[in-house]
């Protein structure tokens, strides 16, 4: 069994002239957590909307729109401010990500979308910049182009691996007491032999993985 609320912070540390960074994550929220320097009220992660009607194929008003070639919303400051103070039949449960830096703070929703300054009044003159990366057609467009040779997946496995790697040690660590030390070259936790026995999954007699 898993809880159904948990935190989790990582530690890594300096790599080359990056600085060291730490990151929480929050599994379960139900209310916003209270961060220094966000302002009381302010909208973090996911924005509400208001539900829309369902999409079918073909003409007319609530058809599927073609494909542009964006995932996502770009999140845009006339339209949020338009819709403040509007009656939503479900505001979306905390979610997203939020990021604190030397000289500011962005947030963004679930899967990278209305990324936006905070406080978002910081977004009332800005200028997004030009895309420097190339843009994902979409999950199944960005893989279907790598299989026939094009450029590779935007979460190839040699981005999603590592990135999976560090994320699932957080689970182990809702199984054991006390702060983990994770070394990367040896694959092992050095301070918890507990915990490395989760590392490996258990099979019962006359099973095995290949």
């Amino acid at each position: 069994m898993f809880p159904k609320k948990s935190v989790i912070r990582y530690d890594f540390p300096a790599r080359g002239s990056m600085p060291p960074v730490k990151l929480f994550w929050y599994d379960g929220l139900t209310e916003t957590p209270k961060i220094p320097g966000v302002p009381d009220g302010e909208l973090l992660g996911d924005l509400p909307e208001k539900p829309s009607p369902r999409r079918r194929q073909g003409s007319g008003p609530h058809a599927t729109p073609p494909f542009t070639g964006f995932i996502g919303d770009v999140f845009d400051f006339d339209k949020f401010q338009a819709a403040k103070g509007a009656s939503y039949a479900e505001a979306p449960t905390p979610d997203g990500s939020f990021f604190i830096g030397d000289k500011g703070m962005i947030t963004t929703g679930t899967y990278g979308e209305e990324t936006r300054l905070i406080p978002v009044e910081k977004m009332r003159d800005y200028q997004f910049p030009q895309p420097t990366l190339t843009r994902s057609p979409g999950h199944y467009r960005d893989w279907i182009r790598a299989c026939k040779g094009g450029d590779a997946a935007c979460s190839n496995f040699n981005v999603a691996v590592p990135f999976v790697e560090w994320m699932l040690l957080g689970v182990i660590a809702l199984r054991v007491e006390g702060k983990l030390e994770w070394d990367a070259a040896k694959m092992r936790f050095s301070n918890n032999a507990e915990a490395n026995k989760y590392l490996k999954p258990t099979f019962r007699k006359g099973w095995s993985l290949t």
